[in-house]
Formats: structure tokens, C-alpha cells, sequence
């Protein structure tokens, strides 16, 4: 998951209703989009499920993108943060090692992170308009990382959790913002991301 399962819901008045489609809307938008540069990815768009997360896997030598209701739904995620979230779910197909040792397909977390915006983004976008898109998602997912968010662990359990990860697990939040942020500048991925 984009997300580690035990972080990825959010308190009920973080999510827009099912009755407001604008963010389906997008997010189908999105998928067009990555789907002309990315033809290879079967893409699923979950509307209705309240999880706050999206997933990239393999099944019988297909790829898969998930992205979930929650994710979508969420009040601190706009066009340009369920973007850089598609394009990493993408990154962990085609952004190359590190790779999982138990999944030798899929590449790590911050490779993910730093592919997705490097190349994914732009794909889709262009020129500027990439450069824009990628700082606004930064924000945005940094918001939701850090703020919007329920952890079903203490603070001191997520954090050990984080730092067993670390290497191909999830980086810290602001560790994935840096992340998305070096890419604007062509910077080198954070070691923290490796």
C-alpha cells in the first residue's frame, strides 16, 4: 500500500461524501491520463471503500493499480496529490531497484516516491505545469501524512514501525515530501528514500 495498513484511515469528517463525484471524477480523469502513458497497468478506482490508500500488484504476470475512496475522498488531497500517489503505484512497476527482497517486481517505497515524481508526473504534465503539480501534491500528501490521518498504534509504535522499515519500507512523511520535492530540482533521491 501507499500507506501502511495501520495508518490508513481517517476520522469520518476528513472524507467529502459519496454524493460530491467531483474527486471521482478526477481521479477517472487521472487514470486516463497515466493509462496513455502506462498501457501495460489494469487500473482500479475503489470509490466506495472509506480506506485511505492505494496499491500496486502482480497477478498472474498482470499489473494492477488500485486507488481507494478514502484516498480519494480526502479533504487534504487535490488533483495533484492523487496524482503523485498514481504515479508511485506506477513506480513500483517500472521504477527499478532497490526492489522488495519478497517481491523481486516491485521497487521500493522511496524509488517509488522519487520515479513517481521524476518520470510518472511527467508524463502527464508538462514544462511548469509538472514542476506545479509535483509541489502541490508534495504539500498535500505531506498534510495527509502528517495531519490527516488515524494511526491504530501509539506515536513511539509508528515510529518503530517506520524505522524497522527502513531501507525499502515507508519513509517518514517528511522524508517522502523531500522526496517528491528533489525531483523539482533534478536533485539526487534523499538518503532517507534509499
Amino acid at each position: 500500500g501507499f500507506l501502511p495498513d495501520w495508518m490508513d484511515q481517517a476520522p469520518p469528517d476528513q472524507l467529502r461524501p459519496l454524493d460530491d463525484t467531483i474527486p471521482l471524477e478526477i481521479a477517472e480523469y487521472l487514470v486516463w491520463h497515466f493509462r496513455k502513458s502506462y498501457p501495460g497497468i489494469v487500473y482500479h478506482v475503489n470509490w466506495t471503500d472509506n480506506t485511505v490508500n492505494a496499491y500496486a500488484w502482480r497477478e498472474g504476470g498482470q499489473r494492477h493499480v488500485a486507488i481507494l475512496g478514502g484516498l480519494i475522498r480526502h479533504v487534504s488531497v487535490g488533483i495533484e496529490g492523487l496524482g503523485l500517489v498514481i504515479a508511485h503505484e506506477i513506480g513500483h512497476h517500472y521504477a527499478g531497484p532497490p526492489r522488495y527482497p519478497n517481491n523481486p517486481w516491485a521497487s521500493c517505497e522511496g524509488q517509488s516516491d522519487y520515479w513517481g515524481a521524476l518520470v510518472a508526473m511527467r508524463e502527464v504534465w508538462w514544462g511548469d505545469e509538472a514542476l506545479r503539480q509535483i509541489a502541490q501534491g508534495a504539500e498535500q500528501l505531506y498534510q495527509l501524512f502528517a495531519f490527516g490521518l488515524r494511526s491504530s498504534l501509539s506515536e513511539e509504535e509508528a515510529r518503530e514501525r517506520l524505522d524497522a522499515l527502513a531501507g525499502c519500507g515507508h519513509p517518514a512523511a517528511a522524508c517522502r515530501r523531500d522526496t517528491y520535492l528533489a525531483t523539482l530540482e533534478l536533485d539526487p533521491k534523499p538518503a532517507c528514500a534509499s
